[in-house]
């Protein structure tokens, strides 16, 4: 992904994910994998072994899972249409646990 190599902040790589990728909007898990794996490139990603990875991951020379996670809190809440599917049902449940905390108090 030619484009994504040329952003250069987190939030504008995420941002770009998020838009190109809708499926990713609603699971960190792949949304962090997709990023990190771009980020390190498909080349030497089809030549590094699972021990080379983590070493990467340990050595800080890929990006934190929770700064891309971060990075999509924010634009979510920033921008409505990069919200997945579960956004809404998300913040639903929390209002209704906020409601059953005050009862509770």
């Amino acid at each position: 992904m030619r484009v994504f190599n040329t952003l250069k902040t987190i939030k504008g790589r995420v941002k770009h994910l998020l838009e190109t990728q809708p499926k990713l909007r609603d699971d960190d898990a792949k949304l962090v994998a997709t990023f990190q794996y771009y980020e390190i490139g498909k080349a030497k990603m089809d030549s590094i072994t699972a021990m080379e990875l983590l070493t990467m991951l340990a050595k800080n020379e890929v990006t934190y899972a929770s700064s891309i996670d971060r990075a999509r809190r924010i634009l979510q809440h920033n921008h409505e249409h990069l919200r997945g599917e579960n956004y809404a049902l998300r913040h639903k449940e929390e209002k209704d646990v906020r409601s059953k905390i005050h009862e509770l108090s």
